[in-house]
């Protein structure tokens, strides 16, 4: 296993209309697991010589001083074993003494997954904040933004932010499923041809300049056009692997009827074998689409 996310809790302080849980897509588990417990999962990671750890949610970093200072622990124990680690967050939480600590305890870089370049709502302005505080303790930013037929117009200022304070960018088209009342209002399957051909002209230079040319094409042939590919393999449950706030551990967050054990059971070393083998079905990246596509950037 080279990658492994470690999902610490499904709740979060926003209510982005296109998160998986808001759409009715997942549902938030509400069981944690104890820090002995992500502890120990992560001597197994360096036991194992895992490559990374993502720490994720829902907002990782939700629930005050207590969680700050276990994300903290953890991250410090992971660098301490030669274990790269990342946090994918919404930047709401972090601010100039959390990004200290955590860059003194050693996080290799940040993720922040944010929808738009300015905006009223407190959590927005709040998220790129974050995105400054990250950048001033010198940690590598990464901007995810997630792209709807309402802020696609902003796509031409995140690109030019993100190039001016020298951030990574990646761009994940929202996923909507079909059955929501919000897929008519807000999911890029909606827009006309033509102003589909227009995005993927400005998207064009952002995967030249990024290096995702290969996204790129995973992008357009989501939306069948020119020029679209697919995925001939996924790496998640083979070389990925993702442990849940209940201690499930499955190959993908969207594949959570694959389950191969549990932390609260079993060591992450003992799960990680069965992990491989009942992810098999996956590697043809037949169940790959809009609600993934991201997991597929280096």
């Amino acid at each position: 296993m080279d990658i492994l996310f470690i999902n610490i809790d499904e709740r979060c302080n926003c209510e982005c209309p296109f998160c998986f849980y808001n759409t009715g897509y997942l549902r938030r588990r509400e069981s944690l697991l104890s820090e002995n417990h992500l502890a120990a999962v992560i001597d197994d990671a360096i036991e194992m010589r895992v490559k990374g750890i993502i720490f994720t949610g829902g907002e990782p970093l939700m629930g005050g001083e207590k969680r700050l200072a276990m994300i903290e622990r953890l991250v410090r124990k992971a660098r301490e074993g030669g274990v790269y680690t990342l946090l994918l967050t919404n930047g709401s939480y972090l601010k100039p003494g959390s990004s200290e600590r955590l860059a003194e305890a050693g996080l290799g870089g940040v993720s922040v997954g944010l929808d738009t370049l300015s905006g009223i709502e407190g959590y927005k302005i709040a998220g790129w904040r974050g995105v400054e505080a990250a950048l001033a303790q010198d940690l590598r930013v990464t901007v995810i933004m997630t792209l709807t037929s309402e802020n696609y117009v902003d796509l031409a200022a995140i690109y030019r932010f993100a190039a001016t304070r020298g951030l990574g960018l990646i761009l994940q088209p929202a996923f909507i499923p079909g059955e929501s009342p919000l897929f008519d209002k807000i999911s890029l399957h909606t827009l006309p041809s033509s102003e589909l051909q227009s995005l993927f002209e400005k998207i064009t230079g952002w995967a030249k300049n990024f290096g995702m040319e290969k996204y790129l094409g995973y992008f357009k042939g989501l939306y069948d056009l020119p020029g679209g590919t697919k995925p001939a393999s996924c790496e998640m449950g083979s070389n990925v692997g993702i442990v849940e706030p209940d201690g499930s551990v499955v190959p993908c967050f969207h594949r959570r009827d694959i389950v191969a054990g549990n932390i609260g059971k079993e060591r992450l070393a003992d799960i990680a074998e069965k992990l491989r083998e009942i992810s098999a079905p996956l590697a043809d990246a037949h169940c790959f689409g809009e609600h993934c596509v991201s997991l597929f950037t280096n």
